[in-house]
């Protein structure tokens, strides 16, 4: 039988069709047996995702989470349930691993139906800012360098997390995987800015971007203390990609009724969760039904009074019992996932999630 590396690659590159140079500088760094998840038939390996722990942060505190990428099947073996199997495995092993969220980016638009079956909501959203190419992006002034490169490695990732830690719901990375988002960004022919104040010499502002397929700066990621630091970092962009229109993958404000849809997430663990908000808002109060099909530890009534989360009998007839909520694990992961007006009418602490250089 083929080794399970090498059967899960010949998948990934039949699937994604990623050149052997990326396969051998990036999928090499990201992929490990523990993390590789697969289903077999007939002794064979047919379908396979890799489940990665991630670090995430919401509304100022720390969560464990995961994130699923790389699913596929073989072109011989597709439409026969592998997948969903496998989604289920995931999810399942996602809870083993103590984390309270998953997270993934579906590559098509049609496979966002598909995760909805398995609870995954989608909240992920970006604003896209466009510039054209005459805009005028503001000159560094005394204050400001901007660099395009950081030998200290451990610096730009700290720099970075700092930096994405400002908004309200978000996946940070540690430093070998944010030594992989460079060498991913570098063969993609991708360049970066980093501004830097020169008064107390650190790091205000990040940016990373490549040339899209029309040609166009497509900035995959920008962190910033202030708006003048941004301005500034998409001006070093432009700088080095010049002549050409630009568009930002930017986080939601709130105030715009439509964005764009960049990813979906699902609650792993409701009582972790619940503990997690306590932490923002320790008075809230709430009794909440939910029904999991997955994940049996969920489809129970959670109780959330005097700082506590209480897991309450489920063996006795619910009969006219109100609750506060009696939603399913989608519509619960909607709520706490969106904007704060939505999460306060159930008097739940919620902000919309981010999730950035993902290796998607």
């Amino acid at each position: 039988m083929t080794d399970k590396k090498t059967a899960t690659t010949r998948i990934w590159q039949d699937r994604f069709g990623d050149s052997r140079q990326w396969m051998e500088m990036v999928h090499s760094r990201i992929y490990n047996d523990r993390d590789c998840l697969t289903i077999e038939a007939d002794g064979n390996i047919v379908s396979q995702l890799l489940l990665r722990d991630i670090d995430y942060m919401h509304l100022g505190r720390p969560l464990k989470a995961t994130y699923i990428y790389g699913a596929a099947t073989r072109r011989d073996c597709q439409h026969r349930g592998y997948m969903s199997e496998l989604m289920v495995k995931a999810i399942r092993e996602s809870f083993s691993r103590g984390a309270s969220v998953a997270f993934l980016k579906p590559a098509q638009r049609w496979l966002y139906d598909f995760y909805a079956g398995f609870g995954f909501a989608t909240t992920v959203y970006i604003d896209e800012q466009r510039y054209t190419s005459a805009h005028k992006f503001p000159s560094p002034a005394d204050q400001f360098v901007i660099e395009t490169s950081v030998n200290d490695m451990d610096e730009l990732t700290r720099s970075y997390n700092n930096l994405a830690s400002l908004r309200p719901s978000t996946s940070l990375h540690n430093q070998v995987d944010f030594m992989t988002i460079l060498i991913d960004n570098s063969l993609d022919d991708g360049v970066k800015a980093v501004v830097r104040n020169r008064v107390d010499g650190g790091i205000c502002a990040i940016a990373f971007a490549v040339t899209d397929g029309d040609g166009n700066v497509a900035v995959r990621d920008l962190v910033a203390s202030d708006d003048i630091s941004a301005e500034l970092a998409l001006g070093g962009i432009a700088t080095q990609l010049p002549g050409r229109s630009m568009v930002v993958e930017s986080t939601t404000c709130y105030r715009r009724a439509k964005y764009e849809a960049r990813g979906m997430s699902r609650i792993i663990n409701v009582a972790e969760f619940l503990k997690a908000l306590l932490t923002v808002k320790p008075d809230f109060k709430l009794r909440l039904r939910i029904a999991d099909n997955i994940i049996a530890e969920n489809n129970r009534v959670f109780r959330v009074n005097n700082g506590e989360v209480k897991v309450e009998q489920t063996d006795q007839p619910i009969g006219n019992q109100r609750f506060d909520l009696d939603v399913d694990i989608e519509v619960f992961t909607s709520i706490v996932f969106s904007s704060p007006e939505i999460g306060g009418i159930f008097n739940l602490p919620s902000a919309r999630s981010f999730i950035s250089l993902m290796l998607d």
